[in-house]
């Protein structure tokens, strides 16, 4: 046998593993979802945002994601984070789900959507870029890592 093989042919799912991470950002505030979609697309994820639940499972539907960044309050709609969550498990499974907060008196939801699965680890709000990269870096690599358990 001669010639050479590309990676994709010794290892079609080598593409995969080296596959940028998609970040979906849902948030009420373009501030927000601005700053941090940049510093994660300077941290190498793809990153798109979403200004309310409904714009988040419409971009769910049509995209895959490898995490979603879920804010708790939202100003307007029928949804409020803990809301959202739910639907988005229900509809996508196990997609990892950090949920975000700047308010106190939501502790209640948050410890609720961590009961029922999302990331352990809570991104409030204000943080620092090193406490928001390494939460939604450890959230991948837990995920990746029970992907791979699971698939043994």
């Amino acid at each position: 046998m001669s010639g050479s093989f590309t990676s994709k042919e010794i290892d079609p799912m080598l593409e995969k593993k080296h596959k940028r991470p998609r970040i979906l950002i849902v948030d009420d505030e373009q501030t927000l979802r601005d700053v941090w979609q940049e510093v994660l697309l300077e941290e190498g994820y793809e990153v798109e945002t979403a200004e309310s639940p409904e714009d988040a499972f419409a971009t769910l539907q049509d995209e895959k994601f490898d995490l979603v960044l879920l804010d708790e309050v939202f100003k307007t709609g029928p949804f409020d984070g803990l809301d959202t969550f739910r639907k988005i498990r229900n509809l996508y499974g196990a997609l990892p789900v950090i949920m975000m907060t700047g308010y106190p008196d939501v502790e209640e939801n948050i410890a609720q959507a961590v009961q029922e699965g999302a990331y352990r680890h809570v991104i409030r709000k204000p943080s620092t870029i090193s406490e928001i990269t390494e939460i939604v870096s450890d959230c991948l690599l837990e995920s990746r890592k029970g992907e791979e358990a699971g698939a043994r």
